[in-house]
Order: structure tokens, then C-alpha cells, then sequence
């Protein structure tokens, strides 16, 4: 029986990664049909699906009535949401698209409301007797607090970074550094747009006549190696798959390995009951200087290189469809060790074609 799968912003990553891993599965590819949709009408994504349309974006008041009438009239069957935006609003109306056959990837809204903010998230932890996953941390939203914030972490031996406390990727990251640039630097090295001095920074966000700004944290820097885990909770068991961000370019990992690092497989199962989180989630954690693992941030959604699970042997998003649409469960032998190095790939279109040229 034919089903058809909805997968939302596809003009992101993730949307590229959830549509190869929705055509590869082993026991249904040739009866599951894509549909896309974008708020952008020259989204690359939208020709990649076998239908698709241009949709509002999740803070539009629009959005939830647009999602409704599409899914109900081409009997979506399963929403794969990929962008933040969109993961409220979809989950506090999931019982309206379930109640018309569809159902939705997402967790419930108590758990995305703490989820989807750092602050409320650490302080979650720290409430749920978790405090040794959060890092050294401060909130705040003016100049004065920042700077005390920072006099405060740096005083105790800390190298502070910056994150805003609702954001994704690497939004707003910054390393605070005073460091000068030398001559070799300049000629040599990279313009590293994530280091700033505490003046810029300060000038920067109390650049307007309203001196107060969105809430920040000012957090220890942690300078271990960071781990992206992806999990997924069946009915009896829980996958979980870790992999080391070794190189990361504007948020996005381009090398790193599937560890079997059991440390973070129990912290993060741990913190994804706690949260009580559903279907598919990804947590980042980094290890500090004493080589303990802190958590940066949980994505309630698949991640955009989980593509790197699918070829260490799990594909998650085969695992969502077999347990939203009650298909039989299969198992998956992790191949540990599974290096992944992402390299540029160009898709070129004429007209409605998209093609990719050959050779290696």
C-alpha cells in the first residue's frame, strides 16, 4: 500500500539527508511517495520530490491551516518535519493531523519548550539532579550582566564563549578572545569568524537604543572533542549512535567517526527519558578540560548529518517509518568505526531536469 511521507524545509541539509535515506530503505522504497515543501519557491529541494509545494514558514500565522489542507487533501500519511520553526507548531495541532490519519515526528510541546532553550534546558538538568552534564554557565540580556558574567568566568580560570540561548547550529557562537593577530596569521590562516574581543561584542549588541538584548549565555569554552549522538526510542529498545565533530565548517560537520562511546550512549539515554522526548533526537555534547562530557544542545529532530549513521549500518529514518506506520521492526549491526569526510557535490538544473555530472 502506497504511503505518502511529507518532509518540510527543503531547502535545509536535513531534508536532502531524510529524502536519500527515505528512498533507500529496504522494505518499502517502491511504495512511499515524497512530498516536499519550502517557504522558498527555488528551493533546490522541491525538484527532488516525487510532489511538492511552497508553504509558509512555521512562525506564520498561516502555517498550521496551509500543512492541514495539503496533508488532507494527498493523504499525507507521516509529517517529517526538518526545520525548528516548525517543531511547535506542529506539535501542539499533532492531534489534529493525527485525528485526519497523519501522523507527525515530533515530541510533545512540554518537552520542546525546555528542549529549544539552553537556559531552560541547564537549568532542567541541574533541577533533575543531571548538573554534571551542564556546562559553567551565565544568563543574561544587557552589558552589565555580560561583562559581569565574563569578569566572573574568567576570574575562575574559564575561557568564555558566548551562545544565544534560542538558536541552532552555530547562531550566534562566539569565542571570546582578545588575541592578537601576528603577521604569519594574517598571511596565512583563515579569517576565523567565531573568535571576537569582549569590546566588539559589547559594542555589537548594544549597537541600538535599546540597550537590553535577546538572552545570551556567557559559557565556559570547552576544548575537548565534540560528539554529535543520534538516537531513536522503539518500543524496546533504544538505538544510539555517536560520532566525533572533528572538522566542523559553518555548523556542519564535514569528518568524524561512530564511536561506541558508552559514556555518552547512557548520558544520553538518560537525558532523553528525562526529557521525555520522542521518536528521533540529537544531542551534543563536548568534553571539557577534565575530560568530562558537557552538554552543548539537543536538536528534537533529525540531525543533518545522519547520513553518517546510515553508513555505519542504521538508517534512521527507516526506523521512524517502521515504528509510526507499524511495520515490522528490523535489527542493525553498527559498523564502529565508520569514518565519514563530506566533500562538495554540484547539482545542476535546466528547466524542471536536475542532473549531476559524471565521473570521480
Amino acid at each position: 500500500m502506497v504511503k505518502n511521507i511529507l518532509v518540510t524545509a527543503a531547502g535545509s541539509p536535513g531534508f536532502i539527508t531524510v529524502q536519500k535515506a527515505i528512498r533507500s530503505t529496504v522494505s518499502m522504497s517502491d511504495d512511499l511517495v515524497i512530498h516536499g515543501c519550502d517557504m522558498n519557491p527555488d528551493s533546490i529541494g522541491l525538484k527532488m520530490c516525487d510532489e511538492s509545494f511552497v508553504s509558509f514558514g512555521g512562525s506564520s500565522s498561516r502555517y498550521v491551516a496551509n500543512m492541514l489542507e495539503y496533508c488532507t487533501k494527498n493523504n499525507i500519511d507521516l509529517i517529517i518535519p526538518c526545520s525548528d520553526e516548525e517543531l511547535l507548531p506542529l506539535s501542539r495541532y499533532k492531534h489534529v493531523f493525527e485525528s485526519k490519519g497523519c501522523g507527525v515526528l515530533v515530541p510533545s510541546e512540554e518537552s520542546l519548550l525546555v528542549v529549544l532553550n539552553k537556559s531552560k534546558l541547564f537549568k532542567f538538568c541541574t533541577n533533575r539532579g543531571m548538573e554534571r552534564y551542564v556546562p559553567k554557565h551565565y544568563s543574561c540580556n544587557n552589558e552589565h550582566q555580560l561583562l559581569n558574567a565574563y569578569e566572573e568566568l574568567t576570574k575562575n580560570g574559564y575561557n568564555a564563549c558566548v551562545k544565544p540561548a534560542q538558536a541552532h547550529g552555530s547562531r550566534g557562537f562566539r569565542v571570546i578572545s582578545n588575541r592578537p593577530c601576528s603577521r604569519s596569521d594574517f598571511l596565512n590562516k583563515k579569517v576565523d569568524s567565531y573568535h571576537i574581543s569582549i569590546d566588539d561584542l559589547c559594542k555589537t549588541l548594544s549597537c541600538t537604543d535599546d540597550s537590553r538584548f535577546p538572552e545570551l549565555l556567557v559559557m565556559e569554552y570547552l576544548s575537548g572533542v565534540e560528539y554529535s549522538v543520534d538516537c531513536f526510542k522503539r518500543q524496546n529498545d533504544f538505538l544510539c549512535i555517536p560520532r566525533t565533530r572533528e572538522i566542523i565548517k559553518d555548523g556542519i560537520c564535514v569528518f568524524g567517526t561512530v564511536t561506541e562511546n558508552k559514556e555518552l550512549m547512557s548520558a544520553s539515554e538518560e537525558l532523553y527519558n528525562e526529557l521525555k522526548l520522542e521518536y528521533n533526537a540529537n544531542l551534543q555534547f563536548k568534553y571539557d578540560d577534565h575530560e568530562e562530557p558537557k552538554l552543548l544542545e539537543i536538536n528534537p529532530r533529525f540531525s543533518g548529518t545522519m547520513e553518517h549513521c546510515r553508513a555505519a549500518g542504521v538508517n534512521l529514518v527507516e526506523v521512524a517509518l517502521h515504528e509510526i506506520l507499524g511495520i515490522e521492526h528490523l535489527s542493525y549491526d553498527i559498523k564502529w568505526g565508520t569514518e565519514m569526510t563530506r566533500v562538495w557535490k554540484e547539482v545542476f538544473r535546466h528547466g524542471d531536469a536536475l542532473f549531476c555530472l559524471g565521473g570521480h
